[in-house]
């Protein structure tokens, strides 16, 4: 699962995860409302709780760590399965430092996504 406002980033990201073959399947939300709706309504009741969500920090109404918030509330179905990485071009230290705090923040990756951090990723996991 992809969350990001910025359509520009949605398609270059998708074509990467595409291009690696690291998902099968994406799903693509354009806010943390959506992407929290997807997950409460549709995601377990259609079989689709992704293995991973690329999370963007920086989004108008409901940012990354607002929707951490309500991501904590989910069934566990969800937050079991799903490892959140964040990605964002964010360059203010507190953001880095309040993702690792995280306990659902898998891991932090900086934008723009690359065929590389997508490979290290993949190892990892």
């Amino acid at each position: 699962m992809l969350i990001d406002d910025d359509e520009t980033d949605q398609i270059i990201n998708e074509l990467l995860i595409t291009a690696s073959n690291f998902a099968d399947k994406r799903i693509i939300k354009f806010s943390s409302e959506a992407a929290l709706n997807f997950l409460k309504h549709e995601a377990v009741e259609n079989d689709q709780v992704p293995d991973i969500i690329f999370l963007d920090i920086r989004m108008p109404l409901a940012d990354g760590f607002q929707f951490l918030e309500e991501y904590k509330h989910l069934p566990e179905v969800i937050i079991g399965k799903a490892k959140v990485v964040m990605l964002s071009s964010s360059i203010d230290d507190s953001d880095m430092k309040r993702a690792n705090e995280n306990k659902f923040v898998k891991y932090f990756l900086n934008k723009p996504l690359t065929l590389e951090k997508l490979a290290d990723l993949k190892a990892k996991i």
